[in-house]
């Protein structure tokens, strides 16, 4: 009974500590990631969790989340947690163990366990930190720039398209115009010619009737 009462006058982060230290004692803990989210859109909690229990079963302590469908920013982890737990001898999945590695957490393991002082610890990291988000920035720069460009030349070759086709259909337009005013012109020309017949044949027919008269 002192024991509990002692610990719950201290602070809830030191509970948590004194729990996972003796977790650490008791069960093999391992850093993994846990299945949420729906069917085609899972996300994942960085948890620590007991190696024997279910992947998707019960944790010790939520480290933070991953989200694989984000191109940038697919972490959100805590990072002096996580590195508490490498430090009790918890061991992380290879995954968690990249999500780590390229959070920093594992730079500054393994500066802890050179004996490096915090403060060495912290400049080492920050100037790994600040190479890394530059990094980030030029690939960020690169995809953006490309997607410009394949945008400029999807919409380029969308006009070239429309340009053959308006090209296409004013060559038809023309056609069927041209064919059109032949016609017209031939049947014109069939109606001009259909017209002295008929006036020749008028003309003749009262000269025919003056030659039948003077024969009789």
């Amino acid at each position: 009974m002192k024991i509990k009462l002692w610990i719950k006058q201290k602070s809830p982060n030191f509970a948590l500590r004194i729990f996972s230290e003796i977790c650490l004692f008791i069960m093999p803990v391992k850093l993994r990631l846990q299945r949420q989210g729906r069917t085609h859109r899972a996300f994942f909690r960085i948890v620590a969790a007991d190696a024997r229990s279910p992947r998707d079963g019960r944790f010790i302590e939520k480290l933070g989340t991953f989200d694989p469908h984000k191109q940038f920013d697919r972490y959100e982890l805590d990072a002096a947690a996580a590195l508490k737990w490498l430090q009790q001898g918890a061991q992380p999945t290879d995954t968690v163990k990249n999500i780590l590695s390229e959070e920093g957490v594992l730079l500054r393991h393994h500066l802890h366990k050179q004996g490096k002082t915090a403060e060495e610890i912290e400049k080492a990291y920050q100037d790994w930190k600040t190479t890394r988000d530059k990094k980030q920035e030029t690939a960020q720069f690169a995809i953006q720039k490309s997607k410009t460009e394949l945008a400029s030349a999807a919409h380029a070759q969308e006009q070239a398209k429309r340009k053959e086709r308006a090209a296409a259909i004013s060559a038809r337009l023309e056609e069927a115009a041209k064919e059109a005013a032949a016609a017209a012109k031939a049947a014109e020309a069939e109606a001009t010619g259909e017209a002295p017949a008929d006036e020749a044949e008028a003309a003749s027919a009262p000269t025919a009737e003056v030659a039948e008269n003077a024969a009789e």
